[in-house]
């Protein structure tokens, strides 16, 4: 019964082409999150990332996939391998170890371990715009071509409270 709705909630959709908005920062995607009251699409990845390349080419092709992240999430795209130095860098313990925090994808990838409790990429996770989890967080792996059924599913969980 679940799969019959959002089947039919994808059908009635309408198709927009223009790109939907991401952001490549944390706490500016955050921030827009809270000022629009919308559930947030996070994905942590990297260029080197097998399955970066068919992520992507599901952002620019699935028409439907491209509507709802425009229309219905304020997106995110972290990339643990950015190497932009960071302006300021800092160092961090863990598991007892000193780990120098020097670049963006550095920045990223400890907010994926510390907040999230992974590093696993691509990892997407839906959550509300007070970052609670609307659902469990995912691997591409485990989610795949069915992105758009799971984005769906969660921004129902969100707009009916829940998560």
């Amino acid at each position: 019964m679940h799969s019959i709705i959002i089947a039919i909630v994808i059908a009635i959709l309408p198709l927009s082409y223009s790109q939907p908005e991401i952001f490549h920062n944390y706490e500016n995607g955050l921030s827009k999150a809270k000022e629009l009251d919308k559930p947030i699409f996070l994905v942590f990845t990297g260029k080197s990332c097998k399955y970066n390349n068919e992520l992507e080419w599901l952002f620019e092709n699935d028409q439907q996939l491209k509507e709802v992240m425009q229309n219905k999430y304020v997106n995110i795209v972290l990339y643990v391998d950015d190497p932009t130095p960071l302006k300021n860098e800092y160092e961090i313990k863990r598991d007892d170890k000193a780990i120098k925090i020097q670049t963006l994808g550095d920045h990223w990838a400890n907010l994926e371990i510390t907040k999230f409790n992974s590093n696993l990429q691509p990892l997407i996770i839906i959550m509300g715009s007070d970052e609670r989890l609307i659902s469990k967080p995912r691997t591409f792996s485990e989610v795949g071509k069915s992105l758009k059924y799971y984005l769906i599913e969660s921004e129902i969980k969100y707009k009916l409270g829940i998560y």
